[in-house]
């Protein structure tokens, strides 16, 4: 068993996938395992991967060929080959830190404070250029998962993507953790119950994930097809989150916080299905609920800014007709 797993999903990625390889390559720490996840892609994506892995002849890679099943499929898939004590998990088209001791770093810390999870930093880049560099907190030491929640929650700051934690792979599987397959809202179903239940996290003030943002990706997809079809399992994604809140013992002061971020992530959708032009920032939607001379379709669009994740269960779910005649 290594000490460290890196599950990467990738499919129709021929043109970036080598720049994910390299920064593995790149990375110093020697006792791990890159399991590269080729989801049935369509254009020359494995035979990129096969080149890089007989040039390199890095040991560390690993690839497998399956049929397409999407993302949270290829994440499984990988998380049944690992055999690793932690895992991290890599998107296709994204890389890793330019720093090549991050994942000693990532093991060092989990393995000597026994984490379940640990988050760290992570920079957004488009065309080459950074435009969001995240860091959440100052380190407050090992708390309890549900802490770490609500940290994130009270001070905005909180992401539901899986690639900005490492995970301990027993806590993982203890728990019958795995990704739930045939949705596109994959990350907060998985991320939301593990943080709940995980007894051991830190933060790192380490920069180790850099996503690259790509206008054809299905989140930022316009789409209206695709736009529908994730409003659709935002829908029953809200349930399912709703349903493990109600049954966790959560202090009442964060509940209002946590139903306005899962709302507004489910108003996101909606508006962008419809075609809509909608607010993204947080002085954008304050501006956007000063305004008191809205049409139907703003007022729908405020309702769910406010609006919690059991009134869009109930009451928008109901309207879908209507948002989409």
């Amino acid at each position: 068993m290594t000490k460290l797993g890196i599950i990467v999903a990738a499919y129709n990625v021929e043109n970036e996938i080598l720049r994910c390889l390299e920064s593995l390559h790149n990375q110093n720490f020697e006792d791990a395992q890159f399991i590269i996840v080729n989801d049935g892609s369509t254009d020359e994506t494995q035979e990129v991967v096969e080149t890089y892995i007989g040039k390199t002849n890095d040991s560390r890679f690993k690839l497998y060929n399956k049929s397409n099943g999407g993302i949270s499929s290829a994440r499984n898939y990988g998380l049944q080959k690992l055999r690793s004590e932690f895992v991290l998990f890599v998107d296709g088209d994204d890389k890793v830190s330019k720093n090549r001791n991050f994942f000693k770093t990532i093991f060092e810390k989990m393995n000597k404070d026994s984490l379940d999870l640990l988050e760290f930093n992570y920079l957004e880049e488009e065309n080459g250029k950074v435009i969001k560099a995240f860091s959440n907190r100052k380190n407050t030491g090992v708390i309890g998962g549900i802490e770490l929640f609500y940290q994130s929650i009270f001070n905005d700051r909180f992401n539901a993507y899986v690639w900005h934690y490492a995970y301990r792979v027993e806590f993982l599987k203890s728990h019958a953790f795995w990704f739930k397959e045939g949705i596109f809202i994959e990350d907060v179903p998985f991320i939301i119950p593990v943080l709940i239940e995980a007894k051991k996290t830190e933060y790192v003030d380490e920069t180790g994930y850099i996503y690259i943002r790509r206008s054809n990706s299905i989140t930022n997809s316009s789409n209206v097809d695709h736009r529908k079809r994730l409003v659709k399992d935002h829908i029953n994604v809200l349930k399912k989150v709703n349903q493990k809140i109600e049954n966790t013992t959560i202090d009442s002061k964060y509940i209002g916080r946590i139903d306005n971020l899962l709302a507004r992530a489910f108003m996101v959708n909606v508006i962008k299905a419809k075609g809509y032009n909608i607010p993204i920032t947080k002085n954008e939607i304050n501006d956007f609920l000063k305004n008191k001379k809205l049409t139907r379709a703003n007022q729908i669009k405020k309702e769910v800014i406010l609006g919690s994740p059991q009134f869009v269960i109930n009451t928008l779910s109901k309207l879908m007709i209507k948002i989409f005649p």
